[in-house]
């Protein structure tokens, strides 16, 4: 049906009878008020498209339009505002351009400008990396640029036509497409966050080019040939160990950036840029490749927040480029604005035109004066300028390849209490506490028998504890005396500081840093001791008494974050003693079977028989591990565990020992079992508890065991009340 004015189609029409309220009306309301209106490509019928309907009010012929070189806002704009000053219209360029994209706000006018720009770019010439070689596909090339691959781990000339048939490809597509196609990028490099990319590389696998030292013959001069030194590793950032001097050997280190804005050729042709520095002007014409370090973490190439390194500095290349634009209104994406590139394009590499942060000058080839150029220009912002700093930190001085002093402030500032200048002998953790725990830890190598502990003296422990005063952030303990039989290094540390066979300047000194203990210089001068549960090194001091620097397991304490090491220097020639074996989660419940529980502590998963006379997880040989958890316990009892030492003799009740009456029978701490506060203490046999009584009538375990003196009422009973309601026990798989 029809004719109801001001009614829209469809009015009531339907497939078989009327439909009501399906209209649309733009003077009387309507139901419906989410429509549009198509017409058919297909109805052309191979007739020409019409020319567009623009907005009436723009003032350039924008069906002529202009060429541009290079697409983006503000050359758009700018071109704009020149055609505007040459003729007469009632409107600036910035309503110009609001009027031919059909928006409303400048800032949507730039975004519509920014998306037909985008588009344009697409109608570039366009390459990838496997045009380059048939062999580098995305895959490929990720291998590559993290270190891996053929092209790093060969030896050979890549100038060489006979022998390598990459070289040569390589350098057919530098002299040609590299400056003529847009190059298109690949996975892990195909969205770096700080506008920025780094290769930095500890090879040189290529002789005969002057650069690095390779040099024939090969077997004999180029297996570990370095590059040409530009840089100073500082540290690696995954693991913060630290590079003092010339301790990573020759490095180079090359890299790029790029604009904000997309469409400038900078950001359009980064990949290009990439192809330069990686593949042409390092690898084929310098023969570098290769992580700087043998290190599976550390990229030979990458995105800056990606490099996993700091270093002092890099060199730059920037990129300089021409293509031609034509900027027409002709139907597309965007209000009918189109962008379509010519095929011009036209890529120069050359070094980066920076400015030098440090003193305002110009400073070529130097990537963090370009990105501070990019900054100063509006081109990138203060946090991307700020974080490329924080990997080249020797920014304001980019002539001091070395400059070890900026990265000396950049580690301690990002590692502290860490000292850069320590030694590079690794130190190996033996024990971490709260931010300081390690799945590295090896709790068995400061145990008596370990050769990094010993008995004739001459070690060093280090304590780390980023919480304390500056003076005890790190303190490095050096045993001058031999350690006497029974001499337990663990509870020394960590119970109990004690002076017995531990004087200072008599059986150890104290000093805050690895390199005076070395020397011998700024030892300690103030100790105290023997404060049960008041660990190392209570009150120590470099030149006087300082409280709260201590930390304890058993009294709380103002520190919960710290960690102890031994020094492989330690070993003073000794082989290494084996790992302890300490299976990783051994403290998670993943291995244990619970036996028993009670109040939030009981489970439809426990197995009372497993830990009955006979079961496999209790052998009459003894040699097993029983745990209790009590989640209201003192923070010392919350997890026990149980070793069994001697053979269970017949009819030995394990339950009712557990859950009855904690008995002495056959049942002695230090002679039948000890008690532990994790699983990983007593894998590692250190800090076994000190104290055990027993024999109270239906006063279940631990009675008032601890790990020094008494502790009460962390028992439960299942007859005489406690108060601990809540607790379980469990037997290990292993």
């Amino acid at each position: 049906n029809y004719d109801d004015y001001d009614i829209a189609f469809p009015r009531d029409c339907g497939p078989i009878r009327a439909v009501a309220y399906q209209w649309t009306s733009l003077t009387r309301g309507s139901r419906q008020t989410d429509y549009a209106y198509y017409v058919w490509d297909g109805n052309l019928n191979g007739n020409p498209a019409p020319a567009p309907t623009m907005a009436q009010d723009a003032c350039i012929d924008w069906i002529i339009g202009f060429d541009l070189n290079g697409c983006t806002y503000d050359r758009i704009l700018e071109q704009v505002e020149r055609k505007l000053g040459d003729i007469i219209c009632s409107h600036d360029a910035l309503t110009e351009l609001q009027l031919i994209t059909g928006t409303t706000s400048d800032l949507d006018a730039a975004n519509a400008i920014d998306l037909v720009c985008l588009n344009g770019w697409d109608t570039a010439p366009q390459t990838t990396y496997n045009d380059i070689d048939y062999r580098f596909s995305d895959e490929f090339m990720a291998e590559h640029v993290g270190g891996e691959g053929f092209l790093n781990h060969e030896t050979g000339s890549f100038q060489d036509a006979e022998y390598s048939e990459e070289g040569q490809n390589i350098k057919n597509f530098h002299d040609n497409k590299a400056k003529k196609t847009r190059m298109n990028g690949f996975e892990p490099i195909d969205s770096c966050e700080l506008n920025s990319m780094m290769c930095c590389f500890g090879r040189d696998r290529q002789p005969n080019d002057n650069n690095g030292n390779c040099a024939e013959p090969l077997e004999e001069n180029c297996v570990d040939a370095d590059p040409a030194d530009n840089s100073n590793l500082c540290y690696t950032n995954f693991d913060g160990t630290p590079y003092p001097g010339e301790s990573e050997g020759d490095i180079h280190c090359h890299g790029l950036a790029w604009d904000d804005d997309p469409n400038e050729f900078t950001s359009q042709l980064k990949y290009n840029n990439l192809f330069f520095v990686s593949l042409y002007d390092h690898m084929y014409q310098r023969g570098y490749v290769e992580h700087l370090l043998d290190d599976e973490n550390i990229p030979m190439c990458a995105c800056m927040e990606d490099i996993q390194v700091t270093v002092s500095r890099s060199d730059c290349t920037q990129i300089d480029a021409s293509l031609t634009f034509s900027i027409k209104y002709e139907g597309g994406l965007v209000a009918g604005l189109v962008a379509t590139a010519q095929d011009n394009l036209n890529i120069h590499f050359n070094s980066c035109q920076g400015i030098n942060p440090g003193n305002g000058n110009g400073q070529n080839n130097d990537l963090a004066s370009y990105a501070y150029r990019l900054y100063l220009e509006d081109r990138i912002t203060n946090e991307t300028k700020t974080e490329i700093f924080n990997t080249l930190v020797g920014y304001a001085q980019p002539g001091n390849n070395a400059n070890e002093e900026a990265c000396e402030a950049a580690y301690e500032s990002a590692f502290a209490p860490r000292s850069y200048h320590e030694p590079n002998d690794d130190w190996i953790q033996v024990f971490g506490m709260g931010s300081e725990a390690s799945t590295d830890t090896d709790l068995t190598l400061w145990t008596s028998g370990s050769t990094y502990v010993p008995d004739s003296g001459e070690f060093y422990i280090k304590r780390i504890c980023p919480t304390c005063n500056d003076d005890h952030n790190q303190i490095i303990y050096k045993r001058l005396t031999p350690l006497p039989e029974g001499f337990d290094i663990p509870r020394l540390f960590l119970e109990t500081w004690s002076s017995v066979d531990n004087e200072l300047n008599v059986d150890f000194e104290l000093y805050s840093n690895m390199l005076d203990a070395l020397e011998g210089t700024a030892r300690w001068d103030a100790c105290n001791y023997n404060d049960p549960g008041i660990g190392f090194p209570r009150d120590c001091g470099p030149d006087n008494l300082v409280a709260h620097q201590w930390t304890s397991l058993s009294r709380g304490g103002r520190h919960q974050d710290y960690a102890y090491y031994v020094w492989e220097g330690n070993l003073n020639g000794n082989p290494a003693p084996a790992p302890g074996n300490i299976p990783a989660g051994v403290d998670e419940l993943t291995e244990w079977q619970q036996v028993f529980g009670m109040g939030t502590e009981m489970s439809d998963d426990t197995d009372l028989t497993l830990w009955a006379s006979g079961s496999a997880y209790i052998p009459d040989t003894g040699n097993f591990y029983i745990r209790r958890t009590c989640p209201g316990c003192a923070a010392s009892h919350q997890d026990i565990v149980y070793k069994r030492l001697t053979p269970l003799p017949e009819g030995f009740d394990v339950a009712e020992l557990f859950v009855g009456t904690w008995s002495s029978i056959d049942n002695e701490l230090g002679v039948d079992f000890e008690l532990y506060s994790s699983m990983s203490y007593a894998m590692a046999g250190i800090l076994s508890w000190n104290f055990c009584n027993y024999d109270d009538y239906d006063i279940a375990f631990p009675r008032d065991c601890g790990p020094i003196r008494a502790v009460a009422y962390q028992w439960t009973s299942l007859t005489r009340g406690s108060r601990q309601t809540d607790y379980a026990y469990y037997v290990w798989d292993g």
